[in-house]
């Protein structure tokens, strides 16, 4: 019998400032140096959206 794939999932919270957003960016620089092409799945709950602040890489894309 065959195993099915395992993909890890990584969950990134914290409080506003904490360093989540630094944390995934060099996260994403790290996996894209080794070839890996990693996915971000984004959810904002509140109003407005405080990491669209930063300005977007040129290394990878953040789709709205």
């Amino acid at each position: 019998m065959k195993r099915a794939a395992v993909t890890p999932v990584y969950v990134i919270a914290g409080f506003l400032g904490s360093g989540k957003t630094t944390l995934l960016k060099r996260a994403l620089a790290h996996e894209l140096d080794r070839g890996v092409k990693p996915a971000v799945l984004m959810n904002e709950f509140g109003e407005v959206d405080v990491g669209g602040a930063t300005p977007p890489s040129r290394r990878y894309h953040y789709p709205q």
